[in-house]
């Protein structure tokens, strides 16, 4: 999904995270993509890379990419969102079931 690539970079991820009083809201991503599973072709997987993560960050990137995907909001609303970022953003989350924390790498 080309939407995915929009997401690389230093943004503030406000609209997709659980609001909380945090100071800050930025996070850079370094990785994102969808691919298909080596194992199973027909599973659709996506990849993501960053400094840090917020509560509900990636569930609600994932459903909102979804959303993109299935026409139910546009690429451009997408980018406000991430562009223009807005506490309790009506956005998509994807359920919890399908997500998979694989490997944490720490910073000296």
């Amino acid at each position: 999904m080309e939407v995915s690539k929009i997401i690389k970079g230093k943004h503030n991820f406000l609209s997709f995270s659980k609001f909380s009083k945090k100071q800050n809201y930025d996070c850079e991503i370094f990785t994102s993509k969808w691919v298909f599973d080596d194992k199973n072709h027909e599973k659709l997987l996506y990849i993501i890379h960053g400094n840090r993560f917020l509560h509900h960050m990636v569930r609600y990137l994932v459903g909102s990419m979804i959303a993109v995907s299935q026409n139910k909001i546009s690429i451009d609303d997408f980018r406000i969102l991430l562009n223009q970022p807005i506490k309790d953003a009506k956005i998509f989350k994807a359920p919890s079931n399908g997500l998979v924390l694989k490997e944490i790498f720490y910073e000296n």
